[in-house]
């Protein structure tokens, strides 16, 4: 594995920031973000996942000490009466329940 890390390091200088969508569908992440944190520690690493039980599972104990944790919530259906006319919601309903309320999709 060293020398696919050092490869891994390489590529990963080039950047300040690297977002990692679905990160609990990895093998090992917790132990991989944790390496990437102690030996590119100018690198901004954003993890995300859908599925945070699995995430914090295979992170919580190796990443001790080098996480903060946002939890991202939908919007309620009242926070958008609040903003939106009761036709304009009606006619988003359907696009609303399949696709979710997070804000970048409402």
């Amino acid at each position: 594995m060293h020398g696919e890390f050092d490869r891994l390091k390489s590529v990963l200088n080039n950047y300040e920031i690297v977002v990692l969508d679905e990160a609990q569908k990895l093998e090992n992440i917790g132990s991989l973000l944790k390496l990437i944190h102690d030996h590119i520690p100018n690198l901004q690493m954003i993890v995300t996942g859908s599925s945070s039980f699995d995430l914090s599972q295979g992170t919580r104990e190796s990443m001790l000490g080098r996480v903060r944790e946002f939890f991202m919530m939908p919007l309620l259906i009242t926070e958008l009466v609040n903003d939106t006319d009761s036709h304009e919601i009606e006619n988003r309903l359907v696009n609303l329940l399949k696709y979710g309320m997070y804000p970048g999709i409402v």
